[in-house]
């Protein structure tokens, strides 16, 4: 068996230890530096030949002092020593030399891939063999992992904040909508919304009650095409399409038609609404029924022309034509008739027709014809006889079968009718009639009968001078 203890050790090649360990100290027996490797030397300039190993480093590891025979006698011991000017960390080996100095093998001892730079160093001051370059490459491959996982650990709590404040605005806006949504809900006015193009998306519960229809059967579809009739102004229609199609808000007033066929008006504001690029995403319209006040206008208007009317120097004969069209118009029928009592035959005359145009005044008295009527027959004669104001929502219900059938057929719906009184006395009737279906109307009623109650003296000398005129003028047929 051969002793290990005489084999003989390996030769190194001169030069081969510089090149194999290029952080090697080499002391003589004063433990003073003999030399030293290149890479060591560059790092730390202020290593040099003959200095004392003792001066230019301390012991880090083992808790001990920094002594040559410590170094030459512990050979199993792992030494970290650190050079005092640079603060570079060496571990390695202390191996004893023959000469009595010391050699020790080293390397720099780094906890990161940013020591290189604080020590100026590079792989190539490395060996090849030394795995404190792969160490370093793990470190590396570990700094640049841990590095994006910082980022994205950044990243994902700056967008859970942005997430949280986006939910919280989001609860903001709900708790808002929820509260918009039972105002329109609530509101007597109708709300709806709509898309770029006009078209309907949304309806509160106020637009129906408004206009009778519901979501299911105007959505997707341009409100003006649905309510909008032959009776709405044209002018109105086109200035709502051109402010929608140039994305402006807007007022307006227009005469709308209820599902029924009822007509009846509103005030609507338009208002778009954009979004952060200042694109038109929705429209908003809210719309207020104002058919009884313009009515009551109406009527107040139509009231103070009667009254200038009456007023006048001029004969009813001259002011009649004028006073039928001021009351047709003026409330909103389409044809308007005054009758005229006489006694002797107990019939009604009529004294003055009107009608808004040649069309409607020819289809209604070609139905119902021009002649007299019979103080029971008749809505006009009921009227009288009642001496109290009647309103017909549908003629085709109404008891007086022949004439209001006849009208009817000719495309009437609706009539109203008031006595004219003078004290106590019905002189005569005021008729109206209508192609819609005029649901009774408490403060157009109101005006008619006003215009029927009218008690001024002027009123008094021309209804009883139209009555015995009416006496001469026999069945003469109505102007």
């Amino acid at each position: 068996m051969v002793d290990s203890t005489e084999a003989p050790g390996p030769e190194f090649p001169p030069g081969s230890i510089a090149e194999l360990f290029p952080f090697f100290i080499e002391s003589d027996a004063e433990f003073r530096i003999r030399s030293l490797g290149s890479s060591l030397q560059r790092v730390c300039p202020n290593l040099q030949p003959g200095v004392a190993i003792t001066e230019a480093f301390i012991c880090k590891r083992p808790d001990r002092e920094l002594e040559l025979d410590s170094l030459r006698n512990d050979q199993g011991v792992l030494w970290v020593l650190q050079e005092k000017t640079s603060e570079l960390l060496l571990r390695g080996q202390g191996l004893p030399l023959d000469s009595g100095g010391l050699l020790f093998l080293g390397s720099p001892w780094l906890s990161d891939t940013t020591d290189l730079g604080k020590y100026s160093l590079n792989i190539e001051d490395f060996a090849i063999h030394d795995p404190a370059v792969d160490l370093l490459h793990i470190l590396r491959s570990q700094k640049m992992a841990t590095d994006d996982l910082k980022r994205l650990t950044d990243k994902l709590r700056s967008q859970r904040t942005k997430l949280k404040e986006a939910n919280t605005r989001l609860t903001t806006q709900e708790a808002e909508t929820r509260r918009l949504a039972l105002i329109a809900e609530r509101t007597d006015n109708a709300v709806l919304l709509a898309d770029p193009q006009g078209r309907t998306e949304w309806i509160n519960a106020g637009f129906t009650r408004l206009t009778g229809y519901t979501l299911e059967e105007v959505i997707g579809k341009i409100p003006g095409n649905v309510l909008q009739g032959p009776g709405t102004d044209l002018e109105t229609k086109i200035y709502r399409r051109e402010r929608i199609r140039e994305k402006k808000p807007f007022q307006a007033e227009v005469l709308n038609y209820h599902k029924s066929g009822r007509q009846y008006w509103v005030s609507f504001e338009v208002q778009p609404l954009l979004d952060d690029d200042g694109e038109v995403v929705h429209f908003m319209a809210i719309e207020r029924d104002i058919t009884a006040s313009r009515a009551a206008n109406a009527g107040l208007r139509t009231q103070f022309r009667i009254a200038q009317l009456l007023a006048s120097e001029r004969s009813l004969d001259e002011v009649a034509e004028e006073l039928m069209e001021t009351i047709g118009s003026g409330l909103e029928w389409e044809v308007a008739v005054l009758w005229m009592h006489d006694p002797d035959s107990d019939c009604l005359q009529p004294f003055q027709t009107w009608a808004k145009d040649a069309d409607t005044h020819d289809g209604f008295f070609s139905a119902v014809g021009t002649g007299v009527l019979e103080a029971d027959d008749s809505l006009p004669g009921r009227t009288w006889r009642a001496k109290s104001a009647q309103w017909v929502e549908k003629l085709e219900r109404y008891p007086d079968v022949a004439r209001s059938a006849a009208a009817h057929r000719a495309g009437f719906k609706s009539a109203a009718a008031t006595p004219i009184r003078i004290g106590a006395n019905a002189l005569g009737v005021i008729e109206m009639v209508s192609r819609m279906h005029e649901s009774f109307d408490e403060d157009r009623l109101r005006v008619l009968t006003a215009v029927g109650k009218s008690n001024v003296q002027r009123a008094r000398a021309f209804f009883a001078a139209a009555g015995g005129r009416d006496q001469d003028r026999g069945n003469q047929q109505p102007p």
